[in-house]
């Protein structure tokens, strides 16, 4: 019966052997990132540099670092507007092929999981599920991304430690267009009625039509989804009459095409 047990023992404590810890004891390092995204149509890339410092030690040849995005299925907000955002690591992680010592653990550099980090924003234009933080100008999102090797559920774990965590609080801003619009044709033309020469002789030759202007918006809010329709009246041109100034004192301002 003492041998089965003893067995038991050591295969329970050689299997919380199997996570990487942080070397000077630690059980998580945490830092904080900044990341900005300026959407054109709906989307937008941007990416993020990971600076952690403190180097790990692993005792297994199996023992691997994992990349863990836990808010790619979320829905977030930033002035009420709402936005999804998600990593792209690719092939970075996860990081195998590190140094390794089964009694006292191997050291390995930290450098080793500092890579770039690609994220994808897009906004949310349907649906109503409710944004799981929400903020002003720039929204942070605690434990964004943790890094460390696969969790370790063992007893032993009870006695050694779970595995060491790398762990990232990002601080998401956005830089909204102001506008989403496009105009629903490329081309638009106000033909003036002749005028003749006589008129032109007699100082009588003043004419004035008007032409609707239409655009289509896609407005992140929901709103602006029908056509938004702009007229322009009185204008007034540059010396050489042609070039249309907006000198109108009421008329649209940063609207942007």
């Amino acid at each position: 019966m003492w041998p089965y047990l003893l067995l038991c023992v050591f295969l329970v404590s050689f299997s919380s052997f199997s996570a990487c810890r942080l070397s000077n004891g630690d059980k998580s390092e945490r830092i904080v990132l900044n990341v900005e995204f300026s959407p054109e149509k709906n989307t937008s890339q941007s990416s993020v540099l990971l600076n952690f410092t403190k180097d790990f030690k692993c005792r297994l040849s199996s023992d691997r670092m994992n990349f863990y995005d836990n808010i790619m299925h979320e829905t977030y907000a930033v002035n009420g507007i709402r936005f999804k955002v998600k990593s792209d690591v690719g092939t970075s992680f996860p990081v195998s092929n590190l140094n390794y010592e089964l009694i006292s653990g191997a050291s390995n550099d930290v450098a080793v999981i500092n890579k770039v980090v690609p994220m994808v924003f897009d906004y949310v234009l349907e649906g109503r599920n409710v944004p799981t933080t929400q903020g002003n100008d720039t929204l942070t999102v605690k434990d964004a991304f943790v890094i460390t090797t696969a969790k370790c559920e063992s007893i032993g774990c009870w006695l050694f430690g779970d595995a060491g965590s790398y762990i990232v609080d990002l601080n998401i801003s956005i830089k909204h267009r102001k506008t989403t619009c496009e105009f629903l044709s490329p081309h638009y033309f106000i033909k003036m009625e002749d005028v003749t020469t006589q008129e032109l002789l007699a100082g009588n030759g003043k004419r004035s039509k008007s032409e609707d202007i239409k655009l289509r918006c896609d407005g992140i809010h929901g709103i602006a989804s029908n056509p938004v329709t702009v007229k322009i009246s009185d204008g007034d041109w540059d010396a050489n009459g042609q070039i249309l100034l907006n000198t109108i004192s009421t008329g649209s301002k940063n609207v942007g095409f």
